[in-house]
């Protein structure tokens, strides 16, 4: 039936008025900020007031009085989850330190909360009681649906560009960006390799900053040839979010090929970028084989690598190239993406297979490359040669290190060290460190509160393993049951607890089986040790279960006021089957609880078609995060450049805002800037990274340089300055110019056109004029016949 708002779905909704009054608010502030809104309407994210079907995802970012960013629109897009999203993100983990300076550094003073939303109404609320409680975010604006919070760590500009004093290159994705921030601070710009392609972050670069696990490889697909690239997602067309077979993703989340629901299953992952956006993934959780096929250009030794992701939920990919086949073990403790050295094959000239079989585990891959062996090496060479002038720097936070720590408090770790060279160590702690490495005994002295810096360290190239001494002190007693069930109850009637080899920390787990069937029955094993009141603890446990019912882990505090109470519960309701997982939940205590207890609720039988319920339990952790002997964030730096001195003294300094810039901003897509400098800097605007931004550089009046811009944190456009003196800057959008070409054409066009019109009609009533511009350009026609003939 034709109702003439198609069926509905274009009925108009009214706005409500609070929207209207946070607009003349926001509007009413005259310095350079952004705000960002919080939820996106998206998807089935829709307000209650609306009284249509259709989508409203663009209110938000249209309809906003001050600049905001579209959470739409890549690669802002994954920025916004990683840090305001509504699952796992900062804000959701309460990492507002974090968050705070993540939105500083692009320019984001005010973040509005609205609620209404019914459907996430209660996440919502969390988010409004986590800002509320922070230190570094302030409340301004208190309505019914909607809250507004100042970010306490942006500093006010007049303009939205802003100068930086170098540009470190990082290998690691969002939350190594997140970790250079809270240790380096605001005085650097940071960009990442991962994203585009970006040859001019590394080149222009002055300290590369990366985690342990990066290799060179990380840095030499930079240079490849994509002619020597292998792009797997080209060669999948199968998609489902359980990976039941290869299926290809990508990080915009299309329709039929969304990345984030795989990616947000797998615990702590870097959130890192896939190059090139349409690279993209291949994941698979299942066993299924690929086939791609491969050109050798050329007969000779050639070398293949696979960019894979090792996770706790990984596994074991089998690589078959001309029949000779390889095993990768992507099981790992942490969640990331590693170059790996498949092998060197002496190929053929011609098209070959390459085949990759999930055997075991989810797995996922980006992209891989064949490339030959001499090729390899000289690329090889030219980075190493240029990693010889960069400080390097290796940064490592406490909640990294956590998944690698035992159940003693004792962290081991390993570091692919990238260069040959003399490194310091630096630790932010409360106390002076204990950290071996390759089993010598490292000297500490302190550098300023809470910091400590190592003597120097001659590492090579190559895999070096680093002790540190009690990273936490565990309160739980027995944590692995190395000693059987001391210190922890019996299980209840029907279910058996017994030791197993197979375990995630030390010799042996937890292993609890029942036949239980009746629904509501728990294993019930417990224990119970003294905490402190108005403290942060994390709890931690590693969790395997088969066929098992609503297993889970009931936190319960004790309190003279109010006797046990139940917090919380980690791990909740785990169902059905699965591997080694380790889940971590935060709680506070209240003013007067003093005691904890901890509960191993193994579940009942799921299917008892399916035999006896199992679930194992194993590395039970908790600790206070604040605790004298735990440490903030670590970093390894290189010594031998003339920059190292920089990195050490901002990580003990505050960041310093000084910068003076004379600016016009002409139309939206041209900007200029005036800057006397005597050194080269980086230069950002806060718009969403476009590759199609150019900034032109005049020095007495003259072209000096004209240069591409590059993705600064990995969301907004910066151009590298290496320019000095008295400089007139010009940044304008190189589309804009082709539009007012194009612009200009149609004008000239219309108007001939018009011309043309008047001239014909003028010509049919016998105008002189008329007639002798006819005559005119007859003779001008018969002049060009002749000379072309």
């Amino acid at each position: 039936m034709l109702t003439g708002d198609i069926n509905g779905a274009l009925t108009p909704s009214e706005l409500p008025n609070e929207y209207y009054i946070i607009d003349a608010l926001i509007d009413q502030k005259s310095d350079a900020f952004r705000v960002i809104w919080v939820p996106e309407f998206e998807g089935i994210r829709q307000p209650m007031w609306k009284k249509n079907s259709a989508g409203s995802w663009g209110i938000l970012y249209h309809g906003s009085p001050r600049p905001t960013y579209d959470s739409n629109r890549m690669p802002y897009k994954v920025f916004y989850d990683f840090t305001l999203g509504i699952h796992d993100s900062l804000l959701d983990r309460n990492e507002t330190e974090s968050l705070s300076r993540m939105l500083a550094a692009i320019g984001i003073k005010y973040i509005i909360i609205h609620k209404d939303i019914s459907h996430i109404f209660k996440k919502v609320s969390e988010f409004i009681n986590i800002l509320r409680s922070s230190e570094v975010f302030r409340e301004v604006y208190n309505g019914s649906i909607i809250h507004i919070f100042e970010n306490l760590n942006y500093v006010n500009y007049e303009n939205p560009i802003h100068i930086k004093d170098g540009l470190i290159a990082m290998c690691g994705g969002l939350s190594q960006l997140k970790v250079a921030l809270d240790f380096l601070g605001e005085k650097f710009a940071f960009g990442l390799t991962d994203y585009s392609m970006s040859r001019e972050i590394f080149e222009n670069s002055f300290a590369l900053a990366l985690t342990p696990d990066k290799n060179m490889f990380d840095l030499v697909v930079l240079y490849i040839p994509e002619k020597y690239l292998i792009i797997p997602s080209r060669f999948v067309d199968h998609f489902d979010v359980f990976g039941m077979k290869w299926s290809k993703a990508y990080l915009s989340d299309p329709h039929h090929g969304a990345w984030s629901s795989f990616i947000n299953r797998i615990p702590n992952h870097k959130w890192e970028f896939s190059y090139k956006l349409d690279y993209g993934f291949i994941f698979a959780c299942k066993k299924d084989r690929i086939v791609i096929p491969v050109k050798i250009e050329e007969s000779g030794k050639h070398v293949l690598l696979l960019r894979v992701l090792k996770s706790p939920q990984g596994g074991m990919l089998i690589v078959e190239l001309d029949n000779a086949a390889s095993i990768i073990n992507t099981k790992s403790v942490t969640t990331e993406f590693v170059w790996i050295k498949v092998g060197t094959y002496n190929l053929s000239k011609g098209l070959h297979e390459l085949k990759i079989e999930n055997y075991e585990g989810c797995n996922a891959i980006n992209i891989g490359m064949i490339v030959p062996e001499e090729v390899m090496k000289e690329f090889t060479r030219f980075v190493y040669k240029m990693l010889t002038n960069k400080t390097i720097i290796y940064i490592i936070e406490r909640e990294n290190i956590l998944p690698l720590t035992n159940s003693s408090g004792f962290a081991k770790m390993q570091i692919n060290i990238i260069r040959d060279g003399t490194y310091r160590i630096l630790i932010k702690a409360s106390r002076k460190p204990t950290v071996f490495v390759d089993g010598m005994n490292i000297l500490f002295k302190k550098l300023g509160q809470f910091l400590y810096i190592s003597e120097p360290i001659i590492l090579k190239q190559g895999v070096h393993y680093m002790i540190l001494g009690k990273v936490f002190e565990n309160l739980v007693l027995n944590p692995s049951f190395e000693d059987g069930l001391a210190f922890w109850s019996k299980p209840s009637e029907g279910f058996t607890a017994f030791l197993d080899s197979d375990s995630v920390e030390g010799n042996y787990s937890l292993k609890v089986i029942t036949n239980v069937t009746q629904p509501g029955r728990w294993a019930w094993i417990f224990q119970e040790f003294r905490i402190e009141p108005n403290k942060k603890y994390v709890i931690e446990a590693s969790i395997k279960y088969e066929n098992a019912k609503k297993t889970h882990i009931p936190i319960g505090l004790y309190s003279e006021s109010e006797g046990w109470h139940r917090v919380g519960s980690l791990a909740y309701n785990l169902t059905g089957s699965s591997d080694w997982k380790t889940y971590r939940k935060y709680i506070e205590t209240g003013n007067d609880d003093t005691k904890m207890r901890i509960v191993l609720n193994a579940g009942w039988v799921n299917d008892p078609t399916k035999g006896y319920a199992i679930t194992w339990f194993d590395n039970i952790r908790v600790y206070e995060v604040d605790s004298p002997q735990s440490f903030k964030v670590l970093a390894i730096i290189s010594d031998d450049t003339e920059s190292a001195n920089i990195i050490t003294k901002t990580a003990s300094d505050k960041p310093k805002h000084s910068y003076i810039i004379a600016y016009e901003k002409i139309n939206p897509t041209f900007r200029i800037i005036r800057a006397n400098t005597s050194k080269p800097f980086v230069l950002y605007l806060n718009e969403v990274f476009d590759p199609l931004w150019i900034a032109e550089i005049y020095k007495d009046g003259k072209l000096a340089k004209r240069i591409k811009s590059i993705p600064v944190y990995g969301v907004v456009n910066g151009f590298w300055i290496d320019v000095t003196g008295n400089l007139t800057i010009v940044i304008r959008y190189v589309p804009q110019d082709l539009f007012e070409l194009g612009l200009k054409i149609s004008a000239t066009t219309f108007a001939l056109y018009i011309f043309y019109l008047i001239w014909d009609w003028r010509r049919s009533r016998g105008d002189k004029w008329a007639l002798w511009l006819e005559e005119r350009l007859r003779a001008v026609g018969r002049r060009f016949r002749g000379v072309w003939r």
